[in-house]
């Protein structure tokens, strides 16, 4: 930036006058010249006010160049001296303003879509501008909607200014490639309760991908190992996102089966030594029933023995407390599994005494 200060000192002995000028804070040097009068012998700057300012060179010639690193209110003093050592002042006000920042956000930016670019700027003085380029494009809007339709690389550029005419630029640079594409199986394909552990693999291209395997655990590994503790139906989902935030996602449903493995002993003998004292079901992944009973008979037909709670177990006595005699007695049990199926089965058992 070039300032011109042109003096008309017609006696040194008097002031000269004050200037009020505001400047943007930059980079770059700021540039000061003067004009002296015929009379003048030397010249001599000073910043006389404030903190931030150098001089870089000149400082005793009609140009200088300065250096400001911070916003504020400055006060430049030329003093123009003559043959006799007396002086004339000049003072500059300086106000150096902030620069607007400017910035943009959008939430991905993908081929044959229309992208909202939003306008993040921040300026304390107001925008007055917001210029967009994209290519050979240029746009005059605060947001941007765009839509990409061809493959290759673009460079997009914001430029604010604000109401004191202070500007900044932010870009952005990007290459656009086809849409990504979401895809995977999983093996094997028949998962029990038993076997529970899935081996995901991904067939998508290249991104980055979160897992939901819709019992509340997720993943951001490529191709992924879970294991599924109950059975059921699971919808697992793929989403891939690619390096510009473009997604895409998709769904495989399956199926844990309730693999049931339970059984009851033929005979037991409630004498007390701790070995094969009580009858009960036992097995694998029982105390996931929904519902349990077990009724024990007599060959008449008459209740022997009645339990809700899987955890409970005959020892050998009848409803009254007494105990059953030696003989076979018909069991009957009912299932329900944690997928709400039905399970009805009868059997014997011999109790020895």
């Amino acid at each position: 930036m070039y300032r011109l200060i042109t003096l008309l000192l017609i006696n040194l002995s008097i002031l000269g006058y004050s200037q009020n000028i505001q400047i943007c804070l930059s980079d770059s040097l700021e540039y000061f010249s003067v004009t002296p009068s015929l009379s003048t012998n030397y010249l001599e700057w000073e910043f006389v006010y404030g903190d931030g300012a150098e001089i870089i060179n000149g400082q005793f010639t009609e140009n200088i160049a300065v250096k400001f690193t911070n916003t504020g209110n400055y006060i430049l003093q030329l003093r123009e001296y003559g043959s006799n050592n007396c002086y004339a002042t000049v003072e500059m006000n300086i106000i150096v303003n902030p620069n607007p920042l400017a910035d943009f956000t959008s939430e991905g930016i993908c081929i044959y879509d229309t992208v909202k670019f939003i306008n993040t700027s921040i300026s304390s003085d107001g925008l007055q501008s917001s210029i967009w380029r994209i290519g050979d494009e240029i746009i005059d809007a605060i947001d941007l909607n765009y839509k990409f339709n061809n493959q290759g690389e673009y460079l997009i550029e914001l430029s604010v200014t604000d109401n004191l005419g202070c500007k900044d630029i932010e870009s952005l640079f990007f290459k656009l490639s086809d849409r990504p594409i979401a895809n995977f199986y999983y093996s094997p394909e028949n998962v029990t309760t038993l076997n529970p552990m899935v081996e995901f693999l991904n067939l998508s291209s290249s991104g980055n991908v979160i897992w939901d395997f819709d019992d509340d655990f997720y993943s951001d590994e490529w191709e992924p190992i879970h294991y599924f503790d109950s059975a059921g139906l699971y919808d697992i989902q793929l989403t891939l996102v690619d390096e510009n935030g473009c997604k895409d996602s998709t769904k495989n449903s399956l199926f844990v089966k309730n693999e049931l493995i339970f059984y009851l002993p033929t005979s037991f003998t409630p004498d007390g030594n701790g070995l094969n004292d009580d009858f009960g079901l036992k097995g694998f992944n029982i105390n996931r029933f929904k519902e349990f009973s077990m009724t024990i008979t007599n060959r008449w037909g008459e209740i022997i023995y009645s339990v809700n709670n899987i955890n409970q177990r005959w020892d050998g006595n009848n409803l009254s407390g007494s105990k059953a005699m030696s003989g076979t007695y018909l069991w009957t049990i009912n299932i329900t599994d944690e997928l709400g199926k039905k399970i009805k089965q009868i059997g014997e058992v011999t109790l020895v005494r």
